[in-house]
């Protein structure tokens, strides 16, 4: 995501066309970040741009420890796949009882 990196800067001239195209990007990139986030993250963001959502984002959430990092990794891929195991789960015991 080069526009959320900000490596893809808003062009200048207001009047062009690829001025029209970064935003209309830039609005995607932005709608794909919210519709990821639950409302209260949200509520706190800066949402002029996709690069201001991702930058407030980062700054939040970021681990700066790579080891620290890796271990948040591995407890998010866990706390999933404990999830899907509960409704595989929960699913059986339904196809089971009913």
């Amino acid at each position: 995501m080069a526009i959320c990196s900000g490596t893809v800067p808003r062009h200048s001239d207001t009047k062009t066309e690829k001025l029209i195209k970064w935003e209309e990007v830039d609005a995607q990139a932005l709608t794909t970040i919210l519709m990821n986030i639950i409302p209260n993250v949200q509520a706190g963001l800066d949402c002029s741009s996709s690069k201001a959502a991702w930058d407030g984002l980062s700054s939040r959430y970021a681990q700066a420890d790579p080891i620290a990092q890796n271990l948040a990794q591995h407890v998010f891929a866990q706390n999933i796949s404990w999830k899907g195991a509960q409704k595989l789960a929960s699913a059986h015991r339904g196809a089971y009882n009913g």
